[in-house]
């Protein structure tokens, strides 16, 4: 089964908010406590380095209540790496983010002292009046330069608690394949799942090329081969926003390779991930800024 991902102008950055999450994937928990038979020898291992890099984001308003919920993954002992349409460019009383470290209402929790959010994300958010071919077609470069460039970095106000650890990026220059074993992780709740006021991680295995081409029908696209989890496809949706696209290296550990940034507005067949190598001079400038002054502010992870 294939996910296409195409035409920008045919898909919206999904609000943040736990409704729904990875479909046809596995609660990271259930794997761990043996509730789920895996389908992978060494799925076990996986959902280990999954959980101990992925944390979940909540945004809080002023009486302390989360209005909005997304994924992050740990890159930095104090610093986590998630979309820019998450987070607030200015955390304030109003406007909080609060890094989970387990479920949300956990005991462990880091606070989102500063963001340094990608640039071209900000200078794209005008959106042309519509009604011309050439406001359309505007348009649609606005939403591709803003969808590549949906990229965020928070600075927790102490280091991530043991036993979690930064997940190292892919390497410069990294060009992925469909041979690739690639692994996709978000906080949420899936629809099969029922109401929770508490979402859980869940993660699945797709296979495919995330880089973009021109394809079939004429428009930017990437293509993943999908593996199903009891006849679900897997797919995204908006719990999973600022979540990890994970390559398997050889050796077994997890590199990160993107950052889950837009979905169709059915959670159904499309999403769009942010590359990380394509904008990793961005990010190093973005790292740069935010730890200026700070303790292991040198030990940049791109």
């Amino acid at each position: 089964m294939l996910v296409r991902i195409v035409a920008f102008a045919l898909l919206c950055v999904v609000p943040a908010s736990p409704l729904f999450a990875i479909t046809g994937g596995v609660a990271v928990d259930d794997v761990l406590s043996g509730n789920v038979a895996t389908d992978a020898a060494d799925q076990f291992a996986l959902a280990r380095a999954v959980v101990g890099s992925t944390v979940s984001l909540g945004r809080l308003n002023a009486q302390g209540n989360i209005v909005s919920a997304c994924t992050a993954t740990i890159i930095h002992p104090r610093v986590v790496l998630t979309a820019a349409h998450c987070v607030p460019e200015a955390p304030s009383a109003s406007s909080r983010i609060v890094l989970y470290f387990g479920a949300f209402g956990g005991a462990v929790r880091r606070e989102g002292l500063d963001v340094s959010v990608h640039p071209r994300f900000a200078d794209a958010s005008r959106i042309p009046k519509r009604g011309n071919a050439q406001a359309t077609s505007k348009k649609d470069r606005i939403d591709a330069a803003r969808t590549s460039a949906d990229l965020a970095l928070v600075l927790l106000h102490r280091p991530a608690p043991a036993p979690y650890r930064a997940v190292q990026v892919v390497p410069p220059g990294f060009r992925d394949s469909r041979q690739a074993r690639k692994i996709i992780a978000g906080f949420g709740q899936t629809s099969g799942e029922g109401k929770s006021e508490f979402p859980r991680l869940h993660f699945a295995e797709v296979i495919g090329n995330t880089r973009i081409d021109q394809g079939a029908s004429g428009n930017s696209e990437i293509v993943l081969m999908s593996r199903f989890s009891q006849g679900a496809r897997v797919s995204t949706c908006s719990g999973d926003s600022g979540g990890p696209v994970f390559v398997v290296d050889p050796a077994g550990g997890l590199r990160q390779l993107a950052v889950a940034s837009a979905a169709d507005e059915h959670c159904r067949g499309a999403e769009v991930f942010a590359s990380i190598d394509s904008e990793r001079r961005a990010l190093r400038a973005m790292f740069e800024s935010l730890m200026q002054g700070e303790q292991g502010g040198h030990d940049d992870p791109f």
